[in-house]
């Protein structure tokens, strides 16, 4: 999973981007989160892999601009 990649600061940044993202635009029963920097082939590898086990609704490609890098988000909604 991508998470671990990225630096423990940015992780927690990104997530509550994410969480804020579900929040703002009420998607009921968000999981299965997920980031990659664009650019980094084994964080979107690992975020693909992420991405094929959700189920149900799903929002991808978001893009979000943090400290000067752009990372893509996504999670899976509803049951």
């Amino acid at each position: 999973m991508a998470f671990k990649i990225v630096k423990k600061n940015v992780r927690r940044r990104l997530m509550k981007i994410i969480n804020q993202i579900t929040e703002d635009y009420n998607y009921d029963c968000a999981d299965n989160f997920r980031f990659y920097e664009v650019g980094n082939a084994e964080q979107k590898a690992e975020y693909e892999a992420r991405q094929s086990t959700g189920c149900c609704g799903f929002c991808d490609d978001v893009k979000v601009k943090y400290l000067g890098r752009t990372f893509i988000v996504g999670f899976n909604y509803g049951h």
